[in-house]
């Protein structure tokens, strides 16, 4: 893991106080190893495990601070610390700058010329950022800020209405007034006595504009998706060196986990959850096939309040919506793992879990993809106007779903790739890509979705042939046909593989729809064997246990929500929640609160 600040403050007593201050806080587990660099104005701090690959250098001209593995788009070379610094020179124009490969964020200081800072393509390292013409704060997270004598803790109601509809960061906007997340693809250009400034990669956005080809046939995309993996898995996981692997019983990792052991690459897989647990079987056939080591563990529920409290209120500050506290256990089973952890995160976003929106491209609207995707785990417009104190959020919400149909339709020309960008940059990015920064604290993250080449490759096919992840199964039955007749976790309890006959698969119906329909709503979460909907209800132990710690708390959000609102849709701890539908969907809005009323506490 490695949680990292940096600033550029003129005044040296100011800059050194700050820096005391916070470098011993980014220490959230034990076990982190200090490092910094610094020059003239700027001093950069980080708290990271032994192995993780992050480094700094220094001298009179400037610095560069590089936390994680920078890919060079052309070949498996990372890039250096050194060589990032003459890639992203500050003098230069923005359009000569582009986005490395990998899991990553970088700093480039200059003393004449001031700040770059970037992340991966997707932003799926969270690099936030705040000035205030002379000052400039660059941290992973914005709770050093409040450190610095310059800056203002200020609450910022307009991105708690973003947070609210859509389970992150809307606009790159945090819950203190001034504090921005830099967006995907882009850089942070800083020069004294001017704002900061974002400007997007220029080649990539070039790519994101190209047509499809709408004469591809569904064989020479499978070609061009295996090409492009293919490539990814050699240059982010070097078949020479052993990789561990987050394996589900699902369908991402196990397309991930086919391409590394295809190369060669020595696997150590781990998977969460107990061992009845359908996502436990169907990954324990999977690692069996491929003859790689599987260890297994689960993460202790009296931990949650713990993890809720210390870390994700205090550290995301509400980006992901606080829904997957327990991911911050991950680090406790990666202790003699390889020091990098290959995933599946989030490439059903990229290669087709979020474009199946039930309607012809061309008749599909922000309204309805809104509430389709990107709405599904945040509060519905009527009810957060109900819930919110109209003396404190007036007219927010018609103004922020504005600014996002605004935001959306500038995205693309076509519908369904607009809504593919726009639900990659919130839902994909917040709540699926959050779960990287978790899992850095045990291994470093490789994500063969934060490739250039693969990205591209996708933006220029034709999207509606891969919705509701049609080119994802073709290309697992393609590729690995024994992974493939393997039972597949879908988060439920039909599990028939993707290669199984016309028999099997009606046999298989039955008694999933008795199970899914009759059998898990009357046993509750004690014996539910869907891996996720056990760990997401709130009424299991862990979300018990913080929704306790939330209670005493609950009297201080009433400043910000109507007390009746609130008490009508979150019930007290002694009480479980009734669902009136999915459950994993519900309950995700809910736990927005609990997350909030915790931050609210020590940052309002």
């Amino acid at each position: 893991m490695a949680n990292f600040a940096a600033v550029v403050d003129p005044d040296p007593a100011r800059r050194e106080r700050f820096v005391a201050t916070v470098a011993p806080r980014l220490h959230l587990l034990p076990g982190l190893v200090s490092g910094s660099c610094r020059t003239g104005d700027f001093h950069a701090v980080w708290a990271a495990t032994a192995d993780a690959p992050v480094r700094g250098v220094a001298d009179r001209e400037g610095a560069a601070m590089l936390v994680g593995e920078a890919i060079a788009p052309d070949s498996s070379a990372r890039i250096t610390p050194g060589g990032l610094r003459e890639a992203w020179r500050a003098d230069a124009e923005p359009r000569a700058w582009w986005t490395w490969d990998g899991y990553f964020a970088a700093v480039v200081f200059d003393r004449r010329c001031g700040v770059v800072a970037g992340a991966d393509l997707l932003g799926l390292f969270p690099v936030y950022h705040w000035s205030d013409g002379e000052v400039l704060l660059i941290a992973s997270s914005p709770e050093p800020f409040q450190y610095h004598p310059a800056f203002r803790r200020v609450f910022d109601p307009a991105a708690l209405v973003g947070v609210m509809l859509t389970n992150g960061l809307s606009r790159g906007r945090a819950l203190w007034g001034g504090v921005r997340r830099l967006q995907p693809a882009h850089f942070l250009r800083f020069r004294p006595g001017a704002a900061p400034a974002e400007h997007a990669d220029a080649e990539l956005a070039a790519a994101l504009e190209r047509r499809a080809d709408p004469k591809l046939s569904l064989p020479d995309q499978l070609d061009m998706i295996d090409a492009a993996l293919t490539l990814a898995a050699r240059r982010h996981a070097p078949a020479a060196d052993p990789c561990g692997l987050f394996l589900s019983g699902g369908l991402d990792s196990r397309l991930v986990a086919g391409y590394l052991h295809r190369q060669g690459t020595p696997l150590v897989a781990l998977t969460l959850g107990a061992g009845r647990d359908i996502e436990m079987r169907c990954a324990r056939r999977v690692a069996r096939q491929l003859g790689i080591e599987h260890r297994t563990g689960a993460i202790a529920p009296d931990l949650w309040p713990a993890f809720a409290q210390a870390l994700t209120s205090r550290w995301e500050h509400l980006a992901n919506g606080g829904e997957v506290v327990f991911n911050w256990g991950t680090r406790a089973f990666m202790t003699s793992f390889p020091p990098r952890v290959a995933n599946g995160i989030p490439l059903d976003w990229l290669l087709g879990g979020s474009y199946d929106f039930g309607v012809e491209p061309g008749r599909l609207t922000f309204d309805r993809g809104f509430a389709l995707r990107i709405n599904s785990r945040g509060f519905s417009p009527a009810l957060l106007e109900r819930l919110l104190r109209r003396e404190v959020f007036a007219g927010l919400v018609a103004n922020t779903l504005a600014e996002m149909r605004a935001e959306c339709d500038a995205l693309a020309e076509d519908p369904l790739r607009r809504f593919w960008r726009f639900f990659l940059g919130h839902r994909g990015r917040f709540c699926a890509g959050s779960a990287a920064w978790h899992l850095s604290f045990g291994s470093w993250p490789v994500m063969l979705s934060l490739d250039r080449r693969l990205f591209t490759t996708i933006t220029s096919l034709p999207l509606a042939t891969m919705a509701d992840r049609k080119a994802e199964h073709a290309l697992l039955c393609r590729a690995f046909p024994a992974l493939a007749r393997l039972p597949l976790d879908r988060n439920g309890y039909l599990t028939t593989p993707l290669l199984a006959g016309p028999v099997r698969r009606f046999v298989d119906r039955v008694p999933a729809f008795v199970r899914t329909r009759w059998l898990a709503p009357r046993l509750g979460p004690r014996f539910e064997r869907r891996y996720y909907y056990r760990i997401f209800d709130l009424n299991n132990e862990g979300w018990t246990a913080v929704r306790r710690l939330a209670e005493p708390l609950r009297d201080g959000l009433k400043t910000l929500f109507v007390p009746a609102v609130l008490d009508e849709i979150l019930p007290p701890p002694d009480r479980p929640v009734r669902y009136g539908g999915d459950l994993i969907t519900e309950g995700s809005r809910l736990k927005q609160l609990l997350i909030l009323a915790l931050w609210a506490k020590d940052h309002m």
